[in-house]
C-alpha cells in the first residue's frame, strides 16, 4: 500500500525541497519568453522530484499512479477546474484529446524502425499497422481532461515519448507540450495546486487489485 505524505514537502525533508525550488525557479522566465518545451521539462522535473519525495514510489510511473490515484489530488483538480471559468486547462487538453492513446514512440521503433512513425501517426495506414501486430505496443489511457487519473496518465506518456523517444522539436511535439503545460503549472503551483498540500500529512492508497 502506497502512503503519501504531502508534508515532505513543507517540512523540507532532506534535499529534494532545494531540488524541487531551484528547478521551479529555473522555469520562471521561460513563460514569458514562449519556450514550451524548457518550461515543460523544468516542471516536469520538479513535479517528479516532489513525487518522489511525498510518495518514495522506486519508479516514475508508480509516482505518477500515486499521484493520480490520490483522493486529494483528484479533489484539488477538480476545484481548479470549477474555478477556471476560461476552461485553459479543459480547452487546452481537448485540443489534443483525439490523439490518445498515445503509443509508445520508443516501442513503435522497435516494432519497425523504418516506418515513419511520425509523419504517418494521423492516417490509416498507422492503425493498420499496429492493429496487426502481435507484438505487445504500450500507451496511454485515453485522454479525458476532467478526470485526474487519466490526465496524470497521458501526461507520462507524453514526457516518456520526449524522453525516450522522439524527442522531435516539431509542431506536432510542440502542441502535445503546450497543452499539457497548464496541467503542469497546476500541479507546481505552491499556493493552490498540487505543491500546497503541504499540511495534508498522509493518505493511504488502496491496494491495486491485478
Amino acid at each position: 500500500m502506497t502512503q503519501i505524505d504531502f508534508s515532505r514537502y513543507s517540512r523540507r525533508v532532506g534535499n529534494l525541497p532545494r531540488i524541487i525550488d531551484s528547478w521551479l525557479e529555473s522555469t520562471l522566465h521561460l513563460r514569458d519568453y514562449g519556450d514550451s518545451f524548457s518550461e515543460f521539462y523544468g516542471l516536469w522535473s520538479a513535479f517528479n522530484s516532489w513525487g518522489l519525495l511525498v510518495t518514495l514510489e522506486k519508479h516514475d510511473s508508480g509516482i505518477v499512479k500515486a499521484i493520480g490515484k490520490s483522493k486529494l489530488c483528484q479533489n484539488l483538480y477538480k476545484e481548479k477546474l470549477d474555478q477556471d471559468k476560461e476552461k485553459l486547462i479543459v480547452g487546452s487538453l481537448e485540443s489534443v484529446s483525439t490523439n490518445f492513446p498515445l503509443y509508445s514512440f520508443a516501442d513503435l521503433v522497435r516494432y519497425d524502425c523504418e516506418f515513419d512513425w511520425i509523419s504517418n501517426q494521423d492516417n490509416s495506414l498507422f492503425q493498420s499497422k499496429v492493429n496487426n501486430t502481435t507484438v505487445k505496443l504500450k500507451h496511454s489511457a485515453s485522454l479525458d481532461p476532467y478526470d485526474f487519473e487519466s490526465v496524470t496518465n497521458c501526461l507520462y506518456a507524453v514526457r516518456c515519448n520526449l524522453l525516450h523517444g522522439s524527442k522531435a522539436a516539431n509542431t506536432q511535439e510542440k502542441n502535445f507540450v503546450s497543452s499539457f503545460l497548464p496541467v503542469l503549472r497546476f500541479i507546481t503551483d505552491k499556493e493552490n495546486g498540487l505543491f500546497s498540500l503541504g499540511n495534508q500529512r498522509q493518505e493511504e492508497l488502496p491496494q491495486a487489485h491485478s
